[in-house]
């Protein structure tokens, strides 16, 4: 028994009922050697998925996916990875959760944030929550860009309790780097600066 295929075949299986559970018809493509391995109808927009397994890694609290594909010849085992011509998504399952990744962001490996870093929030990171499927799904359907955790994560209520999102290019933009670290240090306390409140979203841990 191959576990290894047995474990990309329910994988498979959990990114067609993932879709199809939420109205969207799923297509599988008749041959093996297609780059694809789920056609996803969104609102008349074909999507060609490919399907590749997970592994969390404690230590780090990162989920791990493996993007490459593999041939083999009478030689050697060489590795490819995926381009936009080839697909449009990667799909990837963990403990229940679904994710969909564009193809343009992950090269051989991606690294999806599930657990806060040690060393504080780095706007290159890839956060795990951002790529759940209907928040990808979202994006999709309403042709906007995709809602990141990095860009909504610092809010300030004004005196008659308005709400703005700043992304953290937004802050660098308005304030000095003084004045950052000191919002940094009354966010969440409920001391307002000249009259805002600030308050940063907890990490979304998965």
């Amino acid at each position: 028994m191959d576990k290894t295929l047995i474990r990309g075949d329910v994988n498979e299986l959990q990114c067609i009922l993932d879709f199809q559970s939420r109205g969207y018809y799923c297509s599988i493509p008749f041959s093996g050697s297609c780059r694809y391995d789920v056609v996803v109808d969104i609102n008349g927009k074909l999507l060609r998925i490919q399907c590749k397994s997970s592994s969390f890694h404690e230590e780090d609290g990162t989920l791990r996916m493996d993007a490459t594909r593999t041939t083999t010849n009478t030689k050697k085992t060489i590795s490819y990875s995926y381009s936009k011509e080839e697909i449009d998504y990667f799909y990837t399952s963990w403990n229940g959760y679904g994710f969909l990744l564009p193809v343009e962001e992950v090269g051989t490996t991606k690294y999806l944030r599930v657990k806060p870093p040690k060393q504080g929030i780095q706007a290159t990171m890839c956060i795990a929550n951002d790529y759940l499927l209907d928040n990808v799904i979202e994006s999709i359907t309403t042709n906007t860009p995709l809602k990141k955790y990095w860009d909504t994560r610092y809010i300030s209520i004004d005196e008659n309790g308005n709400e703005k999102i700043w992304s953290y290019t937004d802050l660098q933009n308005n304030f000095s780097d003084r004045q950052i670290r000191y919002i940094r240090e009354k966010s969440n306390t409920m001391e307002p600066i000249k009259g805002i409140l600030w308050k940063i979203k907890e990490f979304p841990t998965l």
